[in-house]
This record gives C-alpha cells, sequence and structure tokens, in this order.
C-alpha cells in the first residue's frame, strides 16, 4: 500500500470531532503514516484554523454541539480560503439521506463510524491524490491562462506593429517611387540638355564654317555693285544676292541663339521674317497630309528676344501638328498689323493702340473647357508618355507676357483651336518701306594694315575690299608669318586685323605677341563664331576691335576707321596723313 511518504509533500490534515477519543485515535492513525494532523473539538475552532493555515484535506464529524458538520462544510465552501479543500464526512449516521445531505454541503465523502482503519487511510489517500491532481491541474490552466494572455498582449502587439510597419513599407515604396520618378526625370532631362549640347556644338561648328563661306561671297557681291553702274540690270541680281546672304545671316543666328543658351537680348524685330524662316523650317518637317496656308505681312516691330519669338512658334506649330497627325489638316498661319480701339482690347492689361496679330490655328480635334482651362499650366499634357513634356504652351504664355501682349485661344470639341497673340508694336514703320542708298562715300585712308587669316578667299577679298579704300595692306595665311613680318618692321604697320580660328596660333595669341611689340597698336579680332572669344573677352584682352563674319564693306570700313583714329599718332600711317 502507498503510504503518505509516497505521496509528493507531507499533508497536512485537519481533524473535527467533539469526542476526544475519536479525535486521538485518528491522530494516532494518521501520525503513523506520515500525515501531519491538527485536531479541532468543534466547528468554529475548526473554522478557524482552516482560515488561518487552509488544511489539504479535513475529517469532519457531523453530530457536534452548536455547530453541525453539514453547517461547518457549507462555510468552508463559501470561503474562497478553504473552497477547494476536500471534506470527508466521518458519522454513526448511516443512513442514505444524511449521506445525500453530505454530499449537498460539499462533502467528497462519507465514512460511517465504526471505521476501518485501513478504509480511512484508503480514502485520504485517494483524495489527497485526486487533490494533487487538481492542484496540478489548476497550476497548469493558470500557466495556461497566463500563457494565453501573454500570447494574446505579443499578438496585439505584433498587429499594432504590423500595422505601423506595413504603414512604413507603403510611405517607404511611394518615396522610392517619387525618388526613381525624380530619377527618370533628371536622367531625361540630362539626355536632353546632352543633346542641346551637342546640337549647340554642331551648330556652332556649322555657323563658323558657314559665316567663314559668307564672307567673301557678300565682300565680293558689294565690290560688284560698287563697279557697275546704277542703271545696269545686274544690280537687280546683286540686290537679290545681298538680300539672300542676309537672309541665310540670320537664319545661322537664330539657329545658334535657339540652340545654345546664352543671354537673351530684347531688340527692336521685325516678326514676320522671323514667322516666314520658322515656317520654311517646319515645311520639311511637316507630312503632306497637312496643308499648310499662311497670310504672313510685312509688319511693324515688337520688343522681343529673337530666339523667343523662334521659340514660341516653333511650340506652336508643333501643338498644332499633333493635334493633326493622326488625321491630317490645315495648319493656317497669319501675320498682320491691327489697332485695337477701346472696346475692342480683349484682355484686363491690355490699352487701345498698334498690335501685330499673330494667328496659328488648326482643324484637329479641339479641346473641351476642363483642359483649356489647364493649357498654360507647367507641365499639363494631353499627350501619350514620352511625346511631351507639358512646357511648350507654358512657355508659349511666359514669351507672351514677357513682350507685354496678351494670348487668347478659341477651341472646342471637334472644331479645332485657334491661338491668337498681341504683341504691341515696338514703333511705326511702314510696309514696303525701302532704305535708301547711303551715296555717302565709305571712309577710307592710306595707313598699312596687317592681316592675318587661313581661309585663303576671305583674304584676298579683305586685301581688295580695303585697298579700294585707300589703305596699303601686307596679308598672311598664317599667324607666325604675320607676327614675323611684324616683328621685322613693327613701326611700319597701324592696324592688325585678324581672324580668331587658325592653326598653330590663334588671334587672341598672335594679338597678345603683338602687343608685348608695339602696346599702342590698335587691333581687330574677327571670328565666324566661337563660344571662347567674344567682344567681352577682347577687350579684356586689350583688344578694342570686335566682329562677327560676315562683315559688310560699310561695317569694315568705319570700324577700321574708328579703331585708326582712336591711334592718330600710331605707326606708318601718322607720318603719311
Amino acid at each position: 500500500m502507498e503510504t503518505a511518504e509516497n505521496l509528493p509533500d507531507k499533508a497536512k490534515i485537519l481533524i473535527v470531532d467533539d469526542t476526544l477519543e475519536n479525535l486521538q485515535l485518528l491522530a494516532e492513525m494518521l501520525n503513523r503514516r506520515g500525515y501531519a494532523v491538527t485536531g479541532a473539538p468543534d466547528g468554529p475552532t475548526a473554522l478557524m484554523i482552516a482560515e488561518n493555515e487552509p488544511p489539504d484535506l479535513i475529517l469532519l464529524d457531523i453530530l457536534m454541539p452548536e455547530t453541525d458538520g453539514y453547517a461547518v462544510c457549507r462555510q468552508l465552501k463559501s470561503s474562497p480560503q478553504t473552497a477547494s479543500v476536500p471534506v470527508i464526512f466521518l458519522s454513526a449516521l448511516e443512513d442514505t439521506e444524511n449521506k445525500i445531505k453530505g454530499f449537498q454541503a460539499g462533502g467528497v465523502d462519507f465514512i460511517t463510524k465504526p471505521f476501518q482503519a485501513e478504509e480511512v487511510s484508503i480514502r485520504i489517500e485517494t483524495h489527497l491524490k485526486l487533490r494533487g491532481f487538481q492542484k496540478k491541474l489548476e497550476e497548469q490552466n493558470r500557466r495556461l491562462e497566463t500563457e494565453i494572455n501573454a500570447r494574446s498582449r505579443a499578438e496585439e502587439k505584433l498587429k499594432k506593429y504590423s500595422g505601423e510597419l506595413e504603414k512604413l513599407v507603403a510611405e517607404r515604396t511611394t518615396e522610392l517611387q517619387k525618388e526613381h520618378r525624380l530619377k527618370e526625370e533628371l536622367l531625361q532631362q540630362l539626355q536632353r540638355t546632352q543633346r542641346m549640347e551637342a546640337l549647340g556644338t554642331l551648330a556652332g561648328g556649322i555657323a563658323h564654317d558657314f559665316n567663314n563661306i559668307l564672307f567673301p561671297i557678300l565682300g565680293y557681291a558689294e565690290m560688284m555693285r560698287d563697279d557697275l553702274p546704277e542703271d545696269s540690270g545686274q544690280q537687280e541680281y546683286l540686290k537679290q544676292i545681298l538680300q539672300g546672304i542676309d537672309r541665310a545671316v540670320q537664319l545661322v543666328r537664330q539657329i545658334l541663339t535657339f540652340c545654345r543658351r546664352s543671354d537673351h537680348k530684347i531688340e527692336p524685330l521685325q516678326i514676320h521674317l522671323i514667322v516666314k524662316e520658322v515656317l520654311k523650317l517646319m515645311r520639311a518637317s511637316l507630312p503632306s497630309t497637312i496643308e499648310i496656308r499662311q497670310h504672313v505681312k510685312d509688319c511693324g516691330m515688337v520688343l522681343a528676344d529673337p530666339s523667343h519669338i523662334h521659340q514660341m512658334l516653333m511650340n506652336l506649330i508643333s501643338n498644332a501638328f499633333h493635334a493633326m497627325e493622326e488625321t491630317g489638316g490645315c495648319l493656317t498661319v497669319a501675320l498682320e498689323d491691327i489697332h485695337l480701339l477701346p472696346e475692342e482690347i480683349c484682355g484686363e492689361e491690355m490699352l487701345p493702340g498698334d498690335y501685330i496679330r499673330l494667328r496659328v490655328a488648326d482643324t484637329g480635334s479641339g479641346m473641351d473647357s476642363l483642359t483649356e482651362e489647364h493649357i498654360y499650366d507647367p507641365y499639363f499634357t494631353t499627350k501619350e508618355q514620352g511625346r511631351g513634356t507639358g512646357l511648350g504652351l507654358s512657355v508659349v504664355h511666359g514669351i507672351v507676357k514677357s513682350c507685354k501682349g496678351h494670348i487668347r485661344v478659341d477651341t472646342a470639341p471637334g472644331k479645332g483651336t485657334e491661338f491668337t497673340i498681341y504683341l504691341p508694336q515696338a514703333y511705326a514703320w511702314k510696309p514696303g518701306e525701302k532704305q535708301q542708298k547711303n551715296s555717302a562715300p565709305l571712309p577710307g585712308g592710306n595707313e598699312c594694315i596687317l592681316i592675318a587669316d587661313d581661309e585663303i578667299q576671305i583674304l584676298h577679298m579683305l586685301r581688295q575690299m580695303l585697298e579700294r579704300l585707300g589703305y596699303q595692306v601686307s596679308a598672311h595665311r598664317n599667324s607666325a608669318d604675320a607676327l614675323a613680318v611684324f616683328r621685322a618692321i613693327p613701326q611700319q604697320f597701324d592696324l592688325l586685323i585678324t581672324d580668331y580660328t587658325m592653326p598653330h596660333m590663334d588671334g587672341l595669341h598672335l594679338a597678345k605677341q603683338i602687343k608685348s611689340i608695339r602696346p599702342d597698336i590698335p587691333i581687330l579680332l574677327c571670328t565666324g563664331y566661337s563660344e571662347r572669344v567674344n567682344r567681352e573677352t577682347a577687350e579684356a584682352s586689350g583688344i578694342k576691335g570686335f566682329m562677327l563674319k560676315p562683315i559688310s564693306k560699310k561695317d569694315l570700313a568705319e570700324t577700321v576707321r574708328r579703331l585708326l583714329d582712336l591711334h592718330p599718332d600710331s605707326g606708318a600711317g601718322s607720318r603719311k596723313k
């Protein structure tokens, strides 16, 4: 038989009985089996002992004075301290009714007196084991409940952190997407800048060569015009040649200004010349499905930057083309002088007066009112990705406002779009007015001029042109040869005319060498085009004369005379006057 020593702990047993002999007998029997026994002679004493130190099991007599066993058991079960302590009734009452009453009061067993010691011992051990199992189960339940609560709190925290993590991930994803878009935009901007830089470099090279080609053509044409009689039929041909040269010069300058970033110059412009040139340029790039109708009249002048007007027209025509790209249509460009009366002005900032009106119209799909509201917003575009930046009309609007003009759009879905621009005239100018030929002779002289230019045609043309003006000329294709001649007889020369771009030694270097020998000699620096030299850099090097090719005979004569007159006492020329 398993004794109390075999139990996990030394169990504490409370015996309640008003008969001293029964109390002693049970105590002696249970002590021998290793239990810790406490005795109580009545119910109140038992309740006090159990409250102060709850036992592991109670043996309770039923018939006792003052408070019977049933009442004691009910009180024990009603107290949180002792509710779980198992109670075994020991009584001489053996009828079933009393046993049921004992179980109803909360007892776990009922032993009838007189009892067998072994029976009592086995029942006590059984209920103590059950009590032990119950305690373990309760402890496991408590641990499980604690673990469940801990897991619940952890799940709540995890859910909270998961939500915060998802939010952070979403925010970071949005930031990365923005960074990616910004990177793509910067990359595209860099690529566009590099393309423009490459285009500008190409345009600069073309301008330099083209201006060098135009220079002798212009010079020889002017000398031929001077040689022919005024009534010669050849004069009209030469006039057309000179007009063509002037158009070519203006076209090169427009392309340079459009392709390269430079300081914008506001000046009086005959806008109709730019409109005609842009239309010629665009005609080659527009498909044959688009008909171009132009009504461009010779107009007065406006104050504007030539590159701005060029850019404005290119953007308006490009927009019209995209509106008709799929279906074809008609592009109309009209330009005319107009006088607006007070009742005819179409903007709050406009004043009555003389304007130049530009109209660019297409027969495309037109725009709805919502699109029309945003057409001047930067980066707003209705074109598919990669077909437009959304800056075209924003730039146009800015250019018009910078010219103190006004822009208006008339459009409707299915009816095409027409942009009308009003630019205030700078001053009055009569269309078709011809400049009177200046009959005054060009200024000349008898001074000695040293020329250095690696273009043989320009060298010969300059020699002839200057000799016609009375000057003595020493012309050289090599800057080193020109320097050697000057070193040999430095006081012989009154002026140096040098090209900038020459092999072995450029014009600035040659001018520096010349001035180291004769600091007082005037110098005229010429170039077809160069990013490295301009009027400011020339003056910083002590050079008072700077001209861009091609140079007319009149401009050359006046500039040469001005430079020579700045130093009337220098060189051999001062002795010849």
